[in-house]
């Protein structure tokens, strides 16, 4: 993986222990993900964050509905 000016140049492939290591787009690092980019954004490795948590709020929020009082909802 590959971050900068530089990022989409065509290097030579690597090896270890005779087999060749793969260029990837991103990498998952203790729940963060980088992304190769030439200006590395912050924004774009929490989407899949931000995802998660939209569809947690929004499977709560529809099961709640059934509750119809105030309190439940907040």
């Amino acid at each position: 993986m590959r971050i900068g000016p530089r990022y989409s140049a065509v290097c030579k492939l690597l090896s270890l222990c005779g087999s060749e290591l793969q260029y990837v787009s991103n990498v998952k690092y203790r729940s963060v993900f980088l992304v190769t980019d030439k200006n590395s954004n912050i924004l774009s490795t929490i989407d899949h964050l931000r995802l998660k948590f939209f569809m947690a709020f929004k499977s709560l929020y529809s099961r709640i509905k059934a509750a119809k009082t105030e309190l439940v909802t907040v």
